[in-house]
């Protein structure tokens, strides 16, 4: 929710070698080593700019909702394609002191303010872990370690919390679209809900990358036991915000592929991917990981609420965080088949517009990605009805 996009270094005023992405609504654009980027910059005094400021024109947040755009071009702010809020406005947003301070140097531009304070949280990684920051100069994207890939990923989505408060409420095909991913989480679950169960639901969920928790709501809407909700992502602004919403719900700032929450003995009856799957540079052994944890008649959910052609963009302009596309039809079935689950359609979860068959259900998640791997049933059964082996009705 940046407006139009940055062209300069806040800190040493150098013009950034800017790519084709006024479409990108989703995901970071992290500048090349080109010459220009890798001149010495005055903020960050011992270090060379190759760590350069992220271009954010994110609908607060990639994840369809975290909050999760609604699609469409870019160059809107403010959140959902919004132009940013004049800086009157912008003085009355709840803002976090540091970010309410950037905003106010910067004079209420919200493009300048994202991109300083992004500089100054690689200056702080730069004082406080030096040999991280190192390691993250030398290498981005996917041949940099696990930890330097999720710093990036944090670092980024730190600063898309700090505004967060100047966006507006996801429009309403957003929370359609949220609606039909929670009751696909809570659909299966042995005992859930499947669907509607409100206050008193049943459904044991990990959201990972749940950003602010804005799909828990929808998912204890949909059958969900806040109680038995845990939400994990790797910015500590999103989970502030999520726990300032969500009291008393479980929330765990670490990655997946090492939090206690998406660990043995926990147990969950679905593990949702929101807009969180292609940050995984190995889809296989996090989905493998997940199933790991499903209970029962289990779902595994990957959902994007702008689609897989979105992704593929996001991943072409932002191969530094966006480290994979979403599945295709025939590659989630055949990592279903690996897992010994059953593909679920988005014709079967109910999306307006998906018709039977590969070719209609594979256009369908070029506009909304939503897709459902499920065990079988305890009786080896094949749960929600369609051909037992793929899903397929």
């Amino acid at each position: 929710p940046f407006g139009s996009l940055p062209t300069a270094c806040p800190s040493c005023c150098l013009p950034f070698p800017m790519a084709s992405i006024a479409a990108l609504l989703v995901g970071c654009a992290w500048l090349s080593s080109s010459p220009l980027s890798m001149r010495r910059c005055g903020r960050i005094a011992t270090a060379t700019c190759r760590i350069a400021t992220p271009v954010m024109a994110k609908g607060r947040g990639s994840k369809a909702s975290k909050r999760k755009p609604s699609g469409g071009s870019g160059g809107g702010g403010g959140g959902f394609g919004k132009k940013p809020e004049p800086a009157a406005a912008v003085a009355a947003a709840a803002l976090e002191a540091d970010a309410e301070a950037v905003l106010r140097q910067a004079r209420g531009n919200l493009d300048a303010a994202q991109a300083a304070m992004f500089q100054d949280s690689v200056l702080r990684l730069q004082q406080a872990e030096p040999e991280l920051f190192a390691r993250m100069q030398d290498s981005q994207g996917p041949s940099a370690a696990p930890d330097v890939h999720e710093k990036l990923v944090e670092l980024t989505w730190d600063t898309i919390a700090a505004f967060m408060p100047l966006g507006g409420p996801p429009p309403a095909e957003v929370r359609r679209r949220l609606r039909l991913v929670a009751s696909a989480a809570c659909g299966g679950a042995a005992g859930g809900a499947g669907g509607g169960g409100g206050a008193g639901g049943t459904v044991a969920v990990l959201d990972v990358g749940c950003g602010d928790g804005a799909a828990l709501p929808y998912l204890c809407e949909a059958g969900a036991d806040a109680a038995r909700y845990a939400g994990l992502d790797l910015s500590s602004r999103m989970l502030r915000a999520a726990r300032a919403s969500h009291p008393g719900v479980r929330f765990e700032q670490g990655s997946f592929l090492t939090a206690a929450a998406a660990a043995p003995p926990a147990q969950y009856d679905a593990v949702l991917f929101n807009g969180a799957l292609q940050f995984f540079g190995d889809q296989r052994a996090a989905l493998r990981r997940a199933a790991a944890l499903l209970g029962g008649r289990g779902r595994l959910v990957l959902a994007h609420a702008n689609g897989a052609a979105f992704v593929r963009d996001e991943a072409a302009r932002n191969p530094q965080t966006v480290l994979s596309t979403m599945p295709s039809l025939e590659e989630a079935e055949e990592i279903g088949s690996e897992l010994g689950m059953r593909l679920l359609t988005p014709h079967q979860l109910g999306v307006p517009g998906a018709a039977p068959g590969g070719e209609a259900d594979a256009a369908a998640l070029d506009g909304f990605y939503l897709l459902a791997l499920e065990k079988a049933g305890p009786e080896g059964g094949e749960g929600s009805g369609g051909d037992a082996a793929t899903g397929r009705s």
